[in-house]
């Protein structure tokens, strides 16, 4: 088994005994709470910019050290609310023991990690990778991810992984030579949580070495290392962006330049999902290797994109909900993203690209899967949200709203972005086939009470009309309209008004 190291590889690559020294005004050393008298190598920011995983070599709390003194630990640190960092703590078994140990992605719920070496029944047997899933009591026993040719493409002594923060690609960096040259970029996307697809080679490599690269929130921008000619040192920063919905036509790659790029090795960068900074690791003054953060320039962030936080939870008792988070491109209803809630606090996150208009919603048997929408089409910025899911337990005289139907203003017709919920409610009754229920429309106090009977009465049988189109017998589904006369808010301003503007559905029975 290749026991590699971070900082080995680095080593192999650039010939050289440290990170370039890195002198210039712009960057931030972060301090003695996350940087120690050991080497401080591979950082990796969460999405959200709070925690800060990152390896340390040669520490005398590292799990290996009385093994080897330069046994590589996993460790981190979480920012405060005035800007600092906390001292930071080792993550302990089973993340750590006493192999090398390193993180080479978390999800952006942060409950997935991808660690070195390939592990089964607990024990790493192999060159390779695994992945933790974070329990009620912690991180989870690591379990070895199957990458079919992994093994016959990579002859070298090193290697590399980065997870995308949807947890839906994974770049590889290795030598297809024994001699350890032309490294270069490969991608490898899920096919299940322990199955990958064959690696490719990215479009974006040259006849030069490609390391260390980084897929950002948005899915689009990459950065990556590279000893190309025409960089300012050893190793550059180089960004490239995806020109299209496949993985294989990205632009041509631009050099990051000397806000970001030294006349040394820089390699290892990672940013969370604002673009705000790029975390990488420097010599400094000649020292121990440390972590630094530099902030990026307008024309070097990625696309913006919405942060989505929140809890599921049970909508009748308050209590968090072991389960997940699905979310989907409107009006189609492909699934783009899942959320995996903690297990112990129900909290998840999640990231979404701009310029689209998503669905959201969570499941687990015994409830409804209560939806949520999120129009981003006119974001330009990052943006954090909280939107908490609440989860309807299926039982006898339950109200629950279906909050993504959609009409036209004064209109009773279902635009197609209602299709996804009401396919959801289908599969429900399909599953439970003595469920019946009675569909009620409701609406806001503009016009006249009669008016609004009416109203409320055609959208209640435009839901009918489409369940019964899809299968479900009529005399299982009633309707009945209220108009305006049953209001869950206020209707002086137009987010109360929005509230009353519903379709909601009560179980008869289950």
């Amino acid at each position: 088994m290749k026991c590699r190291s971070l900082f080995v590889f680095v080593l192999l690559l650039t010939g050289s005994t440290m990170y370039a020294q890195r002198l210039n005004n712009e960057s931030e050393h972060l301090g003695q709470q996350v940087n120690s008298e050991a080497a401080e190598l591979g950082p990796l920011i969460s999405p959200d910019g709070r925690t800060l995983y990152f390896v340390r070599e040669g520490h005398r709390e590292n799990k290996g050290y009385e093994d080897r003194e330069d046994d590589q630990d996993i460790w981190y640190s979480t920012a405060t609310s005035n800007g600092h960092w906390t001292e930071a703590r080792n993550l302990g078994a089973p993340l750590n023991d006493k192999y090398p140990n390193g993180i080479e992605g978390i999800s952006t719920d942060g409950t997935t990690a991808l660690v070195f070496l390939y592990y089964k029944d607990g024990k790493p047997l192999k060159d390779g990778y695994s992945i933790s899933r974070k329990t009620k009591s912690g991180w989870g026993i690591p379990v070895g991810i199957e990458i079919p040719g992994y093994e016959e493409l990579n002859k070298g002594t090193m290697s590399t992984a980065s997870l995308s923060a949807d947890g839906q690609m994974l770049f590889l960096t290795f030598s297809p030579n024994e001699d350890n040259s032309d490294y270069d970029i490969y991608y490898s996307e899920r096919v299940s949580e322990l199955h990958w697809s064959e690696p490719k080679r990215l479009a974006v490599c040259s006849a030069s070495n490609e390391v260390t690269p980084f897929l950002s929130a948005d899915n689009e921008t990459l950065y990556f290392s590279s000893d190309r000619p025409g960089g300012l040192g050893s190793f550059d920063v180089y960004v490239t962006r995806r020109v299209s919905r496949t993985w294989d036509e990205w632009t041509e790659p631009v050099n990051c330049g000397p806000s970001i790029n030294s006349e040394g090795g820089d390699i290892y960068y990672t940013i969370p999902a604002s673009g705000s900074y790029a975390y990488f690791v420097s010599n400094g003054a000649g020292g121990s290797a440390d972590i630094y953060r530099v902030e990026l320039p307008d024309s070097l962030r990625p696309k913006p994109v919405v942060l989505i936080k929140g809890r599921i939870v049970d909508a009748k008792t308050g209590e968090p909900l072991e389960t997940d988070g699905h979310y989907e491109v409107l009006p189609g209803g492909e699934e783009v993203g899942i959320a995996h809630a903690n297990p112990e606090t129900g909290y998840y996150e999640i990231i979404l690209p701009y310029g689209r208009s998503y669905g959201f919603y969570a499941k687990k048997a015994g409830y409804y899967p209560v939806a949520e929408n999120l129009d981003l089409t006119d974001l330009t910025s990052y943006r954090e949200i909280e939107k908490n899911l609440a989860l309807a337990p299926i039982e006898r005289g339950a109200v629950i709203r279906l909050n993504n139907l959609f009409f036209d203003f004064n209109k009773s017709e279902l635009r197609s972005a209602s299709y996804p919920e009401l396919d959801r409610l289908v599969v429900a009754m399909n599953e439970r086939p003595a469920m019946k229920i009675r569909v009620h429309g409701h609406t806001d106090n503009i016009g006249t009470a009669p008016y609004n009977l009416g109203l409320s009465k055609r959208r209640a049988r435009a839901v009918y009309d489409y369940l019964v189109s899809r299968g479900i017998a009529s005399g299982r589904v009633r309707i009945k309209a209220f108009g305006l006369s049953k209001p869950v808010a206020t209707n002086e301003t137009e987010e109360g008004r929005q509230l009353n503007r519903r379709v909601e559905f009560q179980v008869l029975e289950k």
